[in-house]
């Protein structure tokens, strides 16, 4: 089809709508960037100046070409000092989520940050943007992925700041949003995990945020890879404390006593059997069937 183009077989002048959906192809299918860089010369050659849409394409090719690094990355933030360059095109909230991704994509998370500060300081001017989680959980679960539990923690902070201004409302803390960061201390493995988790559990409360279900398994999951002496005892308070509170939906799982399994497997207190005999005894009450996992170990501890 580019050599159709090249050669001027084609009827009619190709429009931008014609770039773009090379872009998009390139997007699904190309490996590397070679023909990107290809159409986007032709494109120029042509005289056509690339619209808003066109940079947000790029970018979204771009992301599928973090493999190749540096001389990917580079050539990506060419384009971006051309968009800017350009005061005919206005970006909107889709071409900055295309950018943040790109750079997550590339590993490089302070960069997206950058990008969604921009992002809020067209906010207010912009009759085109709106603010929204959905860049914000973008770069959170970024952070969550390289293992940044602190990172993950100041923009929660910075989320809950921003809020309380005009036309960021929505961008408040949600439950999703603090179970990215309850996520990023349960895989943490640090020590402080538990208290963390913990701690966040409170602050979800305080602010009239309902902790689901996932928000307590991962909880309870933060203490059990905390390492941390108590983690255990604070399991067992944490269960008991969803089945007396009662909520439909919050109530233990079995994610919930899979972990709490996991921690008497872990403890060294000396007293397994009996802490899994309480386990089990909770299960009855609660009219749970233990897992495939529990009855393994339950058979393992000759019980």
């Amino acid at each position: 089809f580019l050599q159709a183009i090249d050669e001027g077989n084609i009827e009619g002048a190709p429009t931008s709508v014609t770039w773009n959906t090379l872009f998009t192809l390139c997007e699904k299918n190309a490996s590397d960037d070679f023909r990107v860089n290809q159409i986007w010369g032709m494109m120029k050659s042509r005289g056509l100046k690339p619209s808003v849409g066109t940079y947000t394409h790029l970018y979204r090719c771009y992301a599928q070409y973090a493999s190749e690094g540096t001389r990917a990355l580079q050539q990506m933030e060419k384009y971006i000092h051309q968009m800017k360059q350009d005061e005919d095109v206005v970006p909107g909230r889709a071409t900055y989520l295309a950018l943040i991704d790109a750079y997550i994509a590339f590993g490089r998370l302070e960069k997206a940050e950058r990008v969604l500060s921009e992002f809020c300081r067209a906010v207010p001017s912009s009759d085109l943007i709106t603010a929204d989680l959905e860049p914000f959980h973008r770069i959170l679960s970024g952070w969550l992925r390289i293992g940044k539990p602190r990172r993950v923690e100041s923009m929660v902070l910075l989320m809950e700041e921003l809020s309380h201004r005009d036309g960021f409302g929505a961008i408040k803390p949600d439950v999703a949003t603090y179970n990215i960061l309850l996520q990023a201390w349960a895989r943490s493995g640090e020590r402080q995990a538990g208290e963390r988790a913990d701690l966040i559990l409170r602050e979800m409360t305080s602010r009239g945020v309902n902790a689901d279900l996932k928000s307590h398994n991962i909880a309870l999951n933060a203490w059990a890879n905390s390492g941390d002496p108590i983690a255990l005892t604070k399991i067992e308070s944490l269960i008991l404390g969803m089945i007396l509170r009662g909520r439909p939906g919050v109530l233990p799982d079995e994610i919930s006593y899979n972990t709490w399994m996991k921690a008497i497997l872990q403890s060294e207190d000396g007293n397994r059997k009996r802490r899994t005999k309480e386990l089990v005894k909770t299960m009855k009450i609660q009219n749970f069937v233990p897992s495939a996992y529990i009855l393994r170990e339950l058979s393992n501890l000759g019980l």
